[in-house]
């Protein structure tokens, strides 16, 4: 399996791709997961699984809301693998450039990919933040190619064949660029967030804010709260309903972050970010390769 996803340079899409894409979610049931499994685990919502990368240990985060796989920088460095190639980044607010390195191999479980550009970054930060070191992330480039199945029940992330479902509804993920989206709504009004399995507490963009600002129950905020890395505080608000397809959560806090020059949450489509603060309801199945049906099983 060769990868080539990057380039010297990347173009950022401001508008929604042709293509669907799917996901499926499940109502927790281990009963459901029959795969081998992946050394993983779940911690504080979200899921580190055990890898080898050039045949060298490394816990990576999987993380649909990132475009691109990625190394540790220093990590990166103790593999002895050299800069092939720059390639522009689009983080949460902001953007920039960042070294691509060459990944011979790196095997999951029994997945395995080969001959893989993978970006570099300071995961400093994000190992804070979690209390847990980490040594990269799995994105999308690479979640493409592998069926994985995370039941937040158990803990455990499971790379193979998805299960069918019965008794389902049809869940379809839209792509914004190289990024999944899905569509959802409160008290009537529509949103797009993107599905991010990196974060454990969903955010509200400045647009989505402005969005249900319009309703007429304005929404109370109180001030405190710091994502990692971010110098400024910003305002949690309590969202009463939030419903995708027929599953609904109430009363579902979010961080509303301030209004972004750059990065993922400067699109104004972007309505915000879905973490695993909802999606801990679930057992998600993602097959981003295959335009299947997406199902929510009651």
């Amino acid at each position: 399996m060769k990868h080539t996803h990057l380039g010297s340079t990347e173009t950022e899409s401001q508008g929604f791709g042709g293509m669907w894409i799917f996901v499926v979610l499940f109502i927790l049931s281990a009963a459901l997961i029959k795969s081998a499994e992946a050394q993983s685990r779940n911690v504080d919502g979200t899921f580190l699984v055990d890898a080898r990368i050039n045949g060298a240990l490394a816990v990576l985060l999987i993380d649909t809301g990132a475009e691109h796989s990625l190394l540790d920088r220093g990590f990166a460095q103790q593999l002895g693998l050299h800069p092939v190639d720059v390639a522009n980044i689009q983080r949460l607010n902001s953007a920039g450039q960042t070294e691509v390195v060459l990944v011979t191999d790196l095997d999951i479980q029994s997945a395995h990919a080969n001959s893989i550009e993978m970006m570099t970054d300071d995961l400093s930060a994000s190992s804070g933040a979690l209390g847990v070191h980490i040594d990269g992330v799995l994105g999308d480039d690479m979640l493409r190619d592998f069926a994985a199945t995370l039941d937040y029940s158990a803990g455990s992330v499971t790379f193979g064949p998805i299960s069918a479902l019965h008794r389902s509804v049809p869940i379809k993920l839209h792509n914004i660029g190289k990024r999944y989206f899905v569509d959802l709504s409160s008290d009537g009004i529509s949103l797009t967030f993107l599905l991010d399995t990196g974060t454990n507490f969903s955010v509200l963009s400045s647009s989505g804010w402005s969005k249900l600002n319009q309703s007429k129950e304005a929404l109370l905020t109180i001030d405190g709260v710091r994502s990692s890395g971010a110098s400024a505080t910003s305002k949690l608000v309590c969202i009463h309903q939030m419903r995708v397809g027929s599953a609904s959560y109430e009363n579902l806090p979010m961080r509303v972050e301030s209004s972004a020059s750059a990065g993922v949450l400067a699109n104004l489509e972007v309505s915000g970010l879905l973490g695993s603060d909802f999606l801990r309801r679930f057992v998600v199945s993602l097959d981003l390769a295959n335009e299947s049906e997406a199902n929510i099983l009651h």
